[in-house]
């Protein structure tokens, strides 16, 4: 890899199109159960999006790549790799996100019945994750079981309800057991 090509990357990355930018707000953090890199050098291109473990890549396009002879080269290359390419128009991308978000999960299935891909994380049910520092049970906190916090503070791991609970009531995520104790274990030393 060129210093140039890593130059190019660090540019495409800091100037993405609206759908380069909207597709990577779902893509980004594991959100699909896969790893996406964006902007990613390989050899003498730049992916748009990359998932490494499951070779496979995802290109969005404006209409400057309707019928381009490059991007055909540049699709047999990488499939001489062993990657797929995944190819979505802008005004897919920002019109018709689930849908993207169909294809991709769809790919990305089919990777791992290939075994590219360990599954992905259980999604998370009501009652069981991870509590906010702020107290605030939104997002992934499935307030109902776990670790409690006297003072109500349900931080790093803290699943309010029942299961282990540190004297000094500080229940960070240092302070959670792989199995957690159900019932009524209030006030025992980890």
């Amino acid at each position: 890899m060129t210093d140039a090509l890593t130059r190019t990357a660090r540019m495409l990355r800091h100037d993405m199109t609206d759908a380069e930018r909207r597709l990577w707000s779902r893509i980004r953090g594991r959100q699909l159960g896969a790893y996406f890199r964006r902007q990613a050098p390989l050899e003498r291109y730049v992916l748009d999006f990359v998932c490494f473990p499951a070779r496979l890549v995802i290109e969005v396009d404006g209409g400057q790549h309707a019928e381009s002879a490059a991007d055909r080269v540049r699709d047999a290359w990488l499939k001489e790799r062993g990657f797929r390419v995944l190819r979505f128009w802008n005004n897919e991308v920002l019109g018709d996100i689930e849908g993207v978000l169909e294809a991709t999960m769809s790919a990305l299935e089919d990777a791992r019945s290939r075994s590219c891909l360990p599954p992905p994380p259980p999604s998370p049910m009501k009652g069981e994750g991870v509590c906010r520092e702020d107290g605030n049970h939104g997002g992934s906190c499935m307030k109902g079981e776990g670790v409690c916090r006297e003072d109500g503070n349900h931080g790093g791991s803290c699943m309010k309800g029942e299961g282990v609970c540190r004297e000094d009531a500080n229940h960070g995520s240092s302070s959670v057991k792989a199995e957690a104790v159900r019932g009524e274990a209030a006030n025992h030393e980890l």
